[in-house]
């Protein structure tokens, strides 16, 4: 039996796509096998450690720059667990987000080696 992998991203914008693709696939007969949640962030810190010695003008900066990305992790977390709620019957692989571009068939060989692992 042949099934179809869903690859989204964990936002608003595309957990309401993906309901209404999902949907598509049930009307359409197509079962869907997993879905696989691409370049989820890892957690970061919102400070810099107190005995980093830096002045205040750029460790402002940079905690901005640090409270931005937390907040980005906090949001995709969030549409996460809506994914996990609402699709809960169906296998769900978080891809972590790489720093470089996955472009060739080696790189997509190792992912592939990690997700069946």
């Amino acid at each position: 039996m042949t099934g179809f992998f869903l690859v989204t991203y964990p936002s608003e914008v595309r957990f309401r796509e993906s309901q209404e693709f999902i949907t598509v696939l049930r009307e359409k007969q197509i079962p869907l096998s997993g879905i696989f949640l691409n370049r989820v962030e890892k957690a970061a810190p919102r400070t810099l450690p107190s005995e980093l010695q830096i002045n205040r003008e750029d460790r402002s900066a940079i905690e901005s720059v640090l409270n931005y990305r937390a907040d980005l992790v906090t949001q995709q977390q969030f549409w996460i667990s809506k994914f996990e709620s609402t699709f809960n019957r169906l296998p769900q692989i978080q891809i972590e987000k790489r720093s470089e571009d996955i472009h060739d068939l080696e790189t997509l060989s190792q992912i592939g080696k990690r997700l069946i692992s």
